[in-house]
């Protein structure tokens, strides 16, 4: 845990060094990461910006098919930053309780570049997956563009679910 935590800081700060300033949003400080289900996620600690990687083939994660190698916007993930209100509100929990929040998504910027799977939990099992994310772009609709360098990201409980 306290890897990922330096690795999320560590994008925090990549990420300020690659956004063009012009048009684009302050570079976002993803210092929190969320586990549960098959993918990657991350965000600022007011969930006001969150990185959301998730692979398309539920079905394939299950029985560990999941590329080695792949490109974030080659169908077989779905990645975007999003920009929203509580973006990680009741994340991985099915019960919604009076007066909690839900998630609110403003605006959806697609991301591109590599994913590359370093640990998976065996088929069929729950646990720790690890990736590195290079050449990492995440575009706005007016052609804003955030970059980030090389980072690791975690999901402590890949293949868990809410239920």
């Amino acid at each position: 845990m306290r890897r990922a935590l330096i690795t999320l800081v560590g994008l925090s700060l990549l990420a300020g060094c690659g956004s063009d300033g012009e048009g684009s949003p302050p570079s976002p400080e993803l210092t929190e990461q969320y586990a549960c289900g098959y993918g990657f996620y991350a965000s600022n600690a007011e969930q006001t910006v969150g990185l959301f990687i998730n692979i398309a083939d539920f079905e394939a994660a299950g029985n560990g098919d999941v590329p080695a190698t792949s490109q974030l916007d080659d169908g077989t993930w779905r990645a975007e930053l999003r920009f929203g209100t509580d973006l990680f509100a009741n994340w991985c929990d099915d019960v919604l309780e009076p007066g909690e929040p839900t998630p609110e998504v403003g605006e959806t910027w697609q991301l591109t570049g590599t994913i590359e799977i370093d640990q998976l939990p065996p088929a069929g099992q729950s646990g720790l997956a690890s990736a590195t994310l290079s050449a990492v772009e995440a575009r706005g609709p007016n052609n804003e563009l955030i970059a980030f360098d090389v980072f690791d990201i975690e999901n402590e409980f890949w293949g868990t679910f809410a239920g």
